[in-house]
């Protein structure tokens, strides 16, 4: 990141979902925000604390990346029976809040991610560590890759469906105020490449 977008000022008074993708990774990963969060962590027990480079959504959102914040509301409809419903259960406020019907809201969710979930499933259905180093598996190393890339790329075409289906800011001004707080990140050596990772992520990892 340049240090003309790192010292950018204002950036902090937008709205959560305002920024753009290259200022949140500018800010997430600025050098002298880590080495603060870190000295923090020498003198602190929380875990979250310790998560260096952690962010925490319910301090700042605006550093989390919409992909991260989509994959998190993914959590109310993969998983468990009980997993679904916890997570439907902790945003089920701030859903009815935005004036959508929650049962509603999951129903056309869910829709609209037809061909993630699909994908998704395949991928989960997959042996836990498939060998495929072995050429008389049935799954090879290029079908798993070509697999993930094609989850990746269902999740951003959903986000990007479901934007357009609740409305662009509506749906972003949403991530941002029910979604990030629910959620905390974190990573041991963040740095150009995380941010690089994030943008290939957003980018449907193409």
């Amino acid at each position: 990141m340049s240090e003309e977008l790192r010292q950018q000022p204002g950036t902090r008074e937008k709205a959560a979902w305002q920024w753009t993708l290259e200022e949140r990774l500018a800010r997430r990963f600025d050098a002298k925000r880590a080495a603060a969060e870190d000295t923090s962590a020498r003198h602190s027990v929380s875990v979250r604390q310790r998560l260096f480079g952690g962010v925490d959504g319910s301090e700042t959102p605006e550093l989390l990346m919409p992909n991260e914040l989509f994959s998190s509301l993914l959590g109310g409809l993969e998983g468990s029976d009980h997993f679904r419903e916890t997570s439907r259960l902790i945003l089920q406020e701030g859903i009815r809040a935005f004036g959508w019907d929650d049962a509603r809201f999951w129903r056309e969710l869910e829709t609209l991610c037809s061909t993630y979930l699909t994908l998704s499933r395949k991928r989960v259905d997959l042996p836990a560590e498939p060998n495929l180093a072995d050429e008389s598996s049935s799954v090879s190393k290029e079908y798993v890759e070509q697999l993930d890339k094609d989850v990746c790329a269902a999740r951003v075409a959903a986000l990007a469906d479901a934007r357009r289906h609740f409305g662009t800011e509506a749906f972003d001004r949403f991530l941002y105020t029910v979604v990030a707080p629910t959620l905390r990140v974190g990573s041991d050596t963040p740095g150009e490449s995380s941010a690089q990772h994030l943008l290939f992520l957003e980018g449907g990892c193409k």
